[in-house]
This record gives C-alpha cells, sequence and structure tokens, in this order.
C-alpha cells in the first residue's frame, strides 16, 4: 500500500498495477481473524494495535475488470 495524488493504493507485487479505492478488480485473496496474527510474522516489527484486527490479502496477479 502506498499514496499517490489520487489517494491510498494496492500495488499488485505482480503487476505493479495500482488499484485505488473504487477500483473494480479481479483476483484472489481471503481474510484471517485477528488471533492468527499475533502467532504469525508479517512485519520486521510490531504491529501497531491500530492496524490489528481481521487481516484481509490479496494475492498477486490482479486484473481490471
Amino acid at each position: 500500500m502506498d499514496r499517490d495524488a489520487d489517494g491510498v493504493f494496492v500495488e499488485d507485487a505482480e503487476t505493479g498495477m495500482h488499484f485505488h479505492n473504487g477500483d473494480h478488480f479481479v483476483g484472489g485473496g481471503g481474510e484471517l481473524p485477528s488471533h492468527h496474527i499475533k502467532t504469525m510474522s508479517l512485519a520486521a516489527g510490531s504491529i501497531p494495535q491500530a492496524c490489528q484486527g481481521e487481516l484481509r490479502t490479496l494475492n498477486p496477479g490482479l486484473k481490471r475488470r
């Protein structure tokens, strides 16, 4: 995730495409309950309290719909 002049976007790791809020796309993903986050190594440091909760993931290879 990052921010540009159009706002916050998700960058697809495979295609490099940027998807902003409201864009339509197809691809895989899922959710994990918050208690799984505490047992996973997702970042170099601790996950801030404000970011804890359900984890939503997007798999690489998203395409515009």
